[in-house]
C-alpha cells in the first residue's frame, strides 16, 4: 500500500521494479493505493469550496481523498494524488504489471516534482516513454466513474475499502502477513525469497540473496554477486604528501566559519522549537494533519 506522492515509496517502486520483473513468473506483486474516505472526513460536498479545509483534497465532490501535508509534497494536491492513483490502477487493468513498472520508472524521473506531478503534458510524455496510449487510460478512468462528478468510482471505492485499516505507508504484506522488518529493497527482497516453499524460489533468490546490492546482481548476466556490491566508494585522495597545498590557511578559516555558523544555527533552532514559536510543529495533531488543505 502506498500513495504516489510519497517519495520513499516511489523510490522503492522504481528500484524494486528490476527485481520484480525477474521474479514475475513466481511473484504476484499487487500494488495497492491508499485512498481516504471523504465522507468520514466530512469532505463530501465541500471539496470544491475554497474556504473549506477539504478544498482540493478529494475527487468526486469529496468522496475520495488524500492528504498532502508535509514539506516534501509542497504544491501537490490531494485531488492530483487520487487522480494519479486511479490512473495507475487503470494501467494495471488495461496493460498489466510490467507496463505499470515502466510507467512508474518514467513518472519518477519526469513528473515526481511538485511542478510536474499533475501536469497533463508531463504525463503524456510518460505515456510515450512507456509505450502506453492515453486514450486507453482515459477511457478506463471514465468508465470506472471518473473524478469530477458526485458519483461512485468503482476502482477508487474498492481501493478505499481495501485500505481502511492501513495506518502507515508504505505498507507491505507478504503471503498475507504484514512485513515488519526495516523497510528497504534488500530486506523486502530477502523476506519475499524466504516466503517461497523450499525449492520453489526463483533463481534470483539463490543468485542474489546474499548480495549487498541485489538490484545490481539481478542486472548482471549471468546473475552473480560482486565483492563491492552495496559499498560506497571512499573519495580518492588527490595530491602528494610531500607538497604543501596552497591556500591552506584560507581554507581552514572558511571551514571554521562554516562550522561556527552551523553550531549557531542549531542552537537557535533548538531554542526556537523549545519556546514553541513554530506554528508548523508546535501542538500539531494528527486530526489537523488529516484535515489540512496546505500542500
Amino acid at each position: 500500500w502506498y500513495t504516489p506522492m510519497h517519495i520513499p515509496s516511489e523510490a522503492f517502486l522504481a528500484n524494486f521494479s528490476s527485481l520484480a520483473t525477474v521474479m514475475d513468473q513466481k511473484l504476484d506483486f499487487t500494488p495497492h493505493h491508499v485512498i481516504l474516505d471523504g465522507r468520514a472526513l466530512e469532505c463530501h460536498g465541500h471539496a470544491d469550496e475554497k474556504d473549506s479545509m477539504c478544498y482540493n483534497m478529494c475527487t468526486n465532490k469529496g468522496r475520495y481523498c488524500s492528504v498532502t501535508h508535509g514539506f516534501n509534497h509542497h504544491g501537490i494536491t490531494g485531488k492530483q494524488v487520487v487522480t494519479e492513483s486511479l490512473r495507475r490502477m487503470c494501467i494495471i487493468t488495461h496493460y498489466g504489471i510490467k507496463d505499470f513498472w515502466g510507467y512508474v520508472n518514467h513518472f519518477t524521473t519526469l513528473c515526481q516534482s511538485s511542478d510536474y506531478f499533475g501536469n497533463e503534458q508531463c504525463i503524456e510524455d510518460v505515456y510515450k516513454h512507456s509505450g502506453l496510449e492515453k486514450k486507453d487510460i482515459d477511457s478506463c478512468m471514465d468508465l470506472s466513474g471518473g473524478t469530477d462528478d458526485d458519483v461512485e468510482n468503482t476502482k477508487l471505492q474498492e481501493a478505499m475499502e481495501a485500505s481502511s485499516d492501513i495506518i502507515q505507508t508504505p505498507h507491505v504484506r507478504i503471503n498475507g502477513l504484514p512485513f515488519g522488518w526495516s523497510f528497504s529493497i534488500r530486506s523486502t527482497f530477502e523476506a519475499m525469497c524466504f516466503g517461497f516453499q523450499p525449492g520453489m524460489a526463483p533463481h534470483v533468490c539463490s543468485a542474489c540473496g546474499m548480495c549487498g546490492d541485489p538490484i545490481a546482481c539481478a542486472a548482471r548476466s549471468p546473475m552473480h554477486c560482486d565483492s563491492h556490491d552495496g559499498q560506497i566508494p571512499e573519495p580518492s585522495k588527490g595530491g602528494s604528501q610531500g607538497k604543501k597545498k596552497k591556500g591552506g590557511a584560507f581554507k581552514h578559516f572558511v571551514w571554521i566559519t562554516i562550522l561556527l555558523s552551523a553550531v549557531g544555527g542549531f542552537v537557535y533552532y533548538k531554542k526556537y522549537m523549545e519556546d514553541g514559536d513554530n506554528p508548523a510543529f508546535n501542538g500539531y495533531s494528527l486530526g489537523e494533519a488529516l484535515m489540512s488543505d496546505t500542500a
